[in-house]
């Protein structure tokens, strides 16, 4: 009845390590998904508050664009209208000066007119003092009878030189109003080419300023649509963002229920320890195999060399082969120090350190009893730190030929295998 209840309590025990260790496998593997979920989801906040706050500015930014733009389209619009003001102006200055320019062509004309006239009374006055010069010939030809003559041609003669010199006057005068009309004509001329000139590059420019408004209409349409996109995608990310901050909250409360389920499992290790505890005084089926088993492979090392380090390894990875319990093998020499590796079955490999030779392990009870007493020796059940299951270890004395001590074999067994062996 006795070794019923032990055995009972082993296999609780044993239950109760694999369910611990696989809800603490899961625990620290939500535990581990939960922080990166977080810190990924951290990076995200930032990155989406990093492109809202962008966003905003955006918005912003085009908000102000769009009213310097407005600014532009009403600047261009009054430049426009100013400068078609300015271009009817000038077409008033164009046909001014063209009909000044028609008047001074006249006047030129006119000019030239009095300067022919003028040139024809010269002849006259030339031929007025011809004949007076005859007429003089003649009075004196004719003596007395001729003195009134004389007298006539006297008169013509002043009056050909009066009229001569009134012609000369004349011409001059003439000349000198024609030269300064062909002059106030040329710059009559010049400033019509200048008028028809800035005219034209008045309507220029007010068909630019028309360009400028209509283009700064189009942009703001733009600028509008642009603002638009980015409000609604700043709506967007600010509904993001609300809904990272309730997936950060579901990871931190993840978190701590993983913490929760880290305790319970913490609980239910402390509980089954207290009830190997209980136990610890009792053997089992469990124990017998666990000794049988190490025995037997002590008969195979005691001819090995336990001097080569490789040697022995492989000689103890060999039973792993014929015994699926064994999760850990090592041997110590007289004085207690590890002669061989952590020889770990390969089902426990990265949870079981190959780490271990040179180690000390004098102090050890499984070291300490079977090389004192020179008989086996096997522990306690007890929850493996390294494992998480159920262990049970087991050491035998290594004989040489002569009979001497030549060091301990240690092994670690999983108490739930040996069951599952002892069953088969």
């Amino acid at each position: 009845m006795r070794d019923t209840v032990t055995e009972a309590v082993l296999q609780a025990a044993a239950d109760n390590a694999k369910s611990v260790l696989a809800l603490e496998e899961s625990v620290d593997s939500l535990r581990s998904a939960a922080a990166s979920q977080l810190t990924r989801i951290v990076d995200i906040r930032e990155h989406i508050g990093r492109g809202v706050a962008a966003l905003g500015h955006f918005a912003r930014d085009a908000e102000g664009v769009a009213a310097a733009i407005d600014i532009v389209a009403a600047s261009a619009e009054r430049g426009r209208s100013r400068v078609e003001t300015l271009a009817a102006d000038i077409d008033v200055m164009a046909g001014q000066v063209a009909s000044s320019g028609v008047f001074y062509r006249a006047l030129s004309d006119t000019i030239s007119e009095i300067v022919r006239i003028t040139a024809a009374l010269k002849e006259n006055a030339e031929d007025l003092a011809v004949i007076s010069i005859n007429t003089a010939i003649e009075a004196a030809r004719a003596g007395d009878k001729g003195k009134g003559f004389s007298v006539i041609a006297r008169e013509v003669r002043k009056l050909a030189d009066r009229s001569g010199e009134l012609a000369d006057a004349i011409g001059r005068s003439a000349g000198d109003a024609g030269a300064k009309v062909g002059s106030v004509g040329a710059a009559v001329e010049s400033a019509a080419a200048s008028a028809r000139s800035a005219s034209e590059a008045s309507h220029a420019f007010s068909r630019e300023f028309s360009s400028i408004a209509a283009e700064s209409a189009r942009a703001k349409k733009a600028v509008g649509g642009f603002s638009g996109v980015a409000n609604e995608r700043l709506e967007g990310e600010r509904a993001m963002e609300t809904l990272v901050k309730d997936i950060a909250a579901e990871a931190r409360s993840i978190t701590d229920r993983s913490d929760s389920a880290f305790s319970l499992a913490a609980a239910l290790k402390e509980s089954t320890k207290r009830s190997l505890e209980a136990i610890s005084g009792e053997r089992s089926v469990r124990h017998d195999r666990a000794l049988a088993e190490v025995q037997r492979l002590a008969a195979r090392l005691s001819a090995s060399n336990l001097g080569a380090r490789e040697s022995l390894d492989a000689a103890l990875s060999s039973a792993f082969g014929k015994s699926s319990a064994f999760e850990l093998l090592y041997v110590m020499d007289p004085g207690g120090r590890q002669i061989s590796s952590n020889v770990v079955n390969p089902a426990c490999i990265g949870r079981i350190s190959s780490d271990g030779f040179g180690a000390d392990r004098s102090a050890k009870e499984y070291f300490a009893v079977p090389f004192r007493t020179r008989a086996s020796y096997s522990s306690p059940a007890y929850l493996s730190s390294a494992s998480g299951l159920l262990c049970i270890t087991a050491a035998v004395p290594l004989f040489g030929a002569d009979g001497s001590c030549r060091g301990v074999l240690a092994a670690d067994f999983d108490a739930a295998g040996l069951a599952e062996a002892s069953c088969a």
